[in-house]
C-alpha cells in the first residue's frame, strides 16, 4: 500500500499539495499538462525530492525521511539510465548485486525476467546496440527484478510507437499482477489506457483535481485544457 497525508512541497514561487491512497498492487495512470507536477508526485514518493509538510507510506511504514536509495521503490525515467559499456545481461543483473557478482540463483532470476520481456536473445549485446523499445525493455527489466513494492513510470515509452507501447504495457500489467506491485505510470498518451477500467489522477497546477476511472478523466482532462 501507498500512502501520501497532506504532502506540501515548494518549488520556486510553487506549491505542490499530494494526498491519496493506492492498494497494494493497483494501478494509476498519472495525467495532466506539461509542468502540473506530475513527475514532481514520483519525485516525492521516490525519495529524490523531500517535502515540507506530510508523511509518505510504503506498506505501512513511515519512508518520509528516508533517502531514495534505501526506500522500497523503482522508477524507470523517459531516459533508460542503462550503462553502455555494459552488456545487457550486466545491466539488468545490477538490479540484483552492483558488483555483478551473480550466485546461480541470481542468474536464474535474469534468464526469466529476460524471458519475459522477450530480449533473451539480446543479452550479450550492448545498449547502443539496440533499438529504443528494446533499450527500455532492458531497463523495465532491471526495475521489474528488484520486485519493490512500488513501480514508478514517467513516460518512458513516449518515443515508441503505439503498437510497441501496446505490447510493453501489457508485459507491465502481467509482471505487476505476478508480482502484485503498485504502478504508477504516467503518460500523455490517453489513447492507450481508454479502452481499460483503471484509475487515474488528473493533476494541475500542483493539486490532484480529479480520482476516478480513465475514461471519465480524459473527459475532464480534454474539457478543460482544449
Amino acid at each position: 500500500m501507498l500512502k501520501l497525508i497532506d504532502i506540501k512541497y515548494r518549488h520556486a514561487n510553487t506549491i505542490f499539495n499530494f494526498s491519496f491512497t493506492a492498494k497494494k498492487g493497483e494501478k494509476i495512470i498519472v495525467i495532466g499538462p506539461s509542468g502540473s507536477g506530475k513527475t514532481t508526485l514520483l519525485n516525492l514518493i521516490s525519495g529524490f525530492f523531500q517535502p515540507i509538510q506530510g508523511k509518505i507510506f510504503i506498506n505501512n511504514y513511515d519512508y518520509t525521511k528516508i533517502y531514495s536509495n534505501q526506500r522500497p521503490v523503482s522508477m524507470l525515467f523517459q531516459e533508460n539510465n542503462l550503462f553502455m559499456h555494459l552488456t545487457v545481461y550486466e545491466n539488468i543483473g545490477l538490479a540484483l548485486n552492483s558488483r555483478l557478482k551473480l550466485n546461480d540463483l541470481e542468474k536464474k532470476k535474469i534468464k526469466k525476467i529476460a524471458e519475459k520481456m522477450k530480449i533473451i536473445d539480446l543479452m550479450q549485446f550492448f545498449p547502443y546496440q539496440l533499438s529504443g523499445g528494446q533499450q527500455q525493455r532492458v531497463a523495465l527489466s532491471r526495475c521489474l527484478l528488484q520486485k519493490r513494492p512500488v513501480l514508478l513510470l514517467d513516460e518512458p515509452f513516449s518515443s515508441l510507437d503505439f503498437f510497441l507501447r501496446q505490447e510493453i504495457i501489457k508485459l507491465i500489467d502481467t509482471i505487476c499482477n505476478e508480482y502484485n506491485i503498485t504502478l504508477l505510470n504516467i503518460t500523455h498518451h490517453l489513447d492507450d489506457f481508454k479502452n481499460l477500467s483503471l484509475r487515474s489522477i488528473l493533476i494541475d497546477k500542483g493539486k490532484i483535481v480529479f480520482d476516478g476511472l480513465i475514461n471519465q478523466a480524459i473527459k475532464k482532462f480534454e474539457n478543460f485544457y482544449k
